[in-house]
């Protein structure tokens, strides 16, 4: 669910994770299709990590409002 808090100029979700837990972030963006396609793939990782047993290593990446990382292709390591 996307919303936007009356101090923010960015969207915001709220989801409710497997396990039950809530998750709400930001996601530092004005353009709502953006932020929808965020809170989308925030959503899937999550499930994957809780109910597939993903867990992908990170090492110093960040997600940005445009959907891709701060970090160059070969710089990521990712294991499943």
């Amino acid at each position: 669910m996307l919303s936007k808090r009356k101090n923010s100029k960015y969207w915001w979700y709220k989801f409710t994770d497997a396990e039950g837990n809530t998750i709400r972030e930001s996601t530092k963006t004005t353009d709502k299709r953006k932020a929808q396609e965020l809170a989308d793939k925030r959503k899937a990782l999550s499930w994957d990590e809780t109910k597939l047993g993903h867990r992908p290593e990170y090492f110093g990446m960040m997600l940005c409002s445009n959907g891709k990382t701060n970090l160059k292709k070969e710089h990521l390591k990712m294991t499943f």
